[in-house]
């Protein structure tokens, strides 16, 4: 394409040249500090919400005294009690000796008549309630004695 001169359309006027507009310096970079100031005073606001943050109310059991359950959902009701099902050996199932006497383990709780173990009183005691009878129950994987 040619460049036609001004001066030669327009004898009166002083040539005039077109030139590129200038580029404008473009950012090397992210700023930071602003991002950074942001960030800290979101996180400062979320750290003030949860201190002040209100729990809900904690179901407690009447029962056995633990959170999560109320007494209508407890294992350990005795107004659920199941007698177990199981025929005494004489033989206790966590230290394998013999014994004249031996107890009924629910380790499932009271109201499952189906699951228990055969135990001497100490491995019902120790192995089975982990030292007192208000503990829950447990099915030892092996003997404490």
């Amino acid at each position: 394409m040619a460049l036609v001169q001004t001066n030669q359309v327009f004898p009166n006027r002083a040539p005039q040249y077109w030139t590129a507009p200038a580029v404008p310096a473009v950012q090397q970079g992210i700023a930071w500090e602003p991002l950074l100031w942001t960030a800290g005073a979101v996180g400062l606001a979320l750290l003030v919400a949860k201190a002040f943050e209100n729990p809900g109310p904690v179901r407690r059991c009447g029962i056995c005294d633990r959170a999560g359950h109320d007494a209508r959902t407890c294992s350990q009701n005795p107004a659920k009690r199941v007698r177990l099902r199981m025929v005494k050996t004489g033989h206790c199932s966590c230290c394998k000796r013999r014994f004249r006497r031996t107890e009924a383990h629910h380790y499932a709780g009271p109201a499952d008549g189906n699951k228990g173990r055969e135990m001497c009183g100490t491995c019902h005691l120790v192995c089975g309630h982990g030292g007192d009878y208000r503990n829950m129950a447990a099915n030892p994987l092996y003997c404490r004695l």
